[in-house]
């Protein structure tokens, strides 16, 4: 038996509103964009079996119509060499209500050229054979009715119907510490991963993380292009796993390789304070903006503070 290769990405966040941006606000569009398509020509070039999105392909569950057609290109373009995509629903691209309608994932599942795990109550999957081995690829869209309470592996069982198992989420995972803006959101608990699960895949949290719980590699990939400040020094990317097929130990052996986006918008934070005593405060702004000398092509965020006079700010 031989191995079993897997590119693994989540939270792409396609086509941001990003207003804030203003006239960059295209430019600004394009980076999401630019990471997405760095990662499909990286899995054209390796040919991996397996291409998975773990939640938050989009930004949004009414993305616009020239982002839809860049991702079913790029998708037609794995399936056209034999890459089987498999993708499921987050927490910004999966609808809350009936008015929201549709995943816009549910269009891009009827193309033909992925799988779209769209269940949100339980497991959709798929048992393939690959390079002669029983492969269980299985995925739950993210579900908006479960509360921050519920562990959704206590709700929903697992398939485990193959040699090797592997299974897409999009949550929160103990004993990992979420960001407080995705604090508020189920979380899985260690002790409800299925001892015979030998690779989790996940989204939601926008950072590299890998965690061994019992025989099962937890893996979080990062998103590829910086969605907030929260996100300032952390390195952007996605993962190459490689599942040795021959290995029956206790602990299936499973290589990982943190590809990463050295090409995503980097992001600085400068924090001046400012005094009565500075005659001139927007000149020690500038100056100080100069002797930090932030990348051109960063996004930069200025914290000021201190106390000013009145005559001081108009002037």
């Amino acid at each position: 038996m031989g191995k079993i290769r897997i590119v693994h990405t989540a939270d792409l966040h396609l086509d941001p509103p990003a207003t804030k941006y203003r006239e960059k606000k295209f430019e600004r569009k394009a980076d999401f964009l630019r990471g997405f398509e760095r990662i499909v020509k990286f899995a054209l070039e390796v040919k991996p079996d397996l291409f998975l999105v773990c939640g938050d392909l989009f930004d949004r569950v009414n993305p616009r119509n020239p982002p839809r057609m860049r991702v079913i290109r790029a998708f037609r373009a794995l399936h056209n060499q034999g890459i089987r995509v498999f993708i499921i629903g987050g927490n910004h691209d999966m609808p809350r209500s009936m008015e929201e309608g549709l995943s816009p994932l549910a269009e891009i599942g009827a193309t033909g050229y992925v799988e779209f795990f769209s269940e949100v109550k339980n497991f959709d999957y798929e048992v393939m054979d690959i390079d002669g081995l029983s492969v269980c690829i299985s995925g739950a869209s993210f579900n908006h009715r479960f509360n921050a309470e519920d562990d959704p592996l206590e709700i929903m069982k697992i398939p485990l119907n193959g040699d090797v198992n592997i299974a897409m989420l999009h949550y929160n995972l103990s004993p990992i510490r979420a960001p407080s803006i995705w604090a508020n959101a189920p979380v899985i608990r260690e002790t409800s991963i299925p001892r015979d699960l030998d690779y989790l895949a996940l989204g939601h949290i926008h950072e590299h993380i890998e965690l061994n719980v019992g025989k099962t590699k937890a893996v979080y990939p990062s998103s590829p292009e910086r969605w907030s400040f929260l996100e300032e020094n952390k390195e952007k990317g996605f993962i190459v796993a490689e599942i040795d097929g021959d290995t029956m130990d206790e602990r299936r052996k499973i290589g990982i390789n943190f590809v990463e986006i050295k090409e995503a918008r980097p992001m600085k934070t400068i924090s001046i304070k400012l005094t009565e005593q500075d005659k001139n405060p927007l000149e020690k702004i500038l100056n100080t903006i100069n002797a930090v000398n932030p990348p051109p092509e960063a996004i930069l965020r200025l914290i000021i503070k201190g106390e000013l006079s009145e005559k001081v700010l108009i002037r």
